[in-house]
């Protein structure tokens, strides 16, 4: 009752267990890689806030209309009745 097992079947066996150690492996890899490429993420608690809106620029402003005026009748101005800036 005492068999051998034929070098044929041994060296079946030993392929066998050597391709189910190299699966493990590669699974066990894969898996540590992956945890390695996670991204951090911050997370913070949502509030309601008021949303300001700014926009800083340079440049030149140019009325839409432009108008010439001009009197009738030639003359010379002697009193202004308002000042700059007054809403006429």
């Amino acid at each position: 009752m005492n068999e051998k097992k034929s070098p044929r079947k041994r060296k079946k066996t030993i392929l066998i267990a050597a391709g189910i150690i190299l699966i493990a492996l590669i699974i066990f890899f894969n898996f540590k890689s992956q945890r390695e490429k996670a991204i951090k993420v911050t997370v913070e608690k949502v509030t309601r806030q008021d949303l300001t809106s700014k926009v800083s620029a340079s440049g030149e402003v140019k009325p839409k209309k432009s108008v010439n005026i001009s009197a009738h009748i030639p003359g010379r101005i002697i009193i202004i009745g308002v000042e700059e800036g007054q809403r006429v």
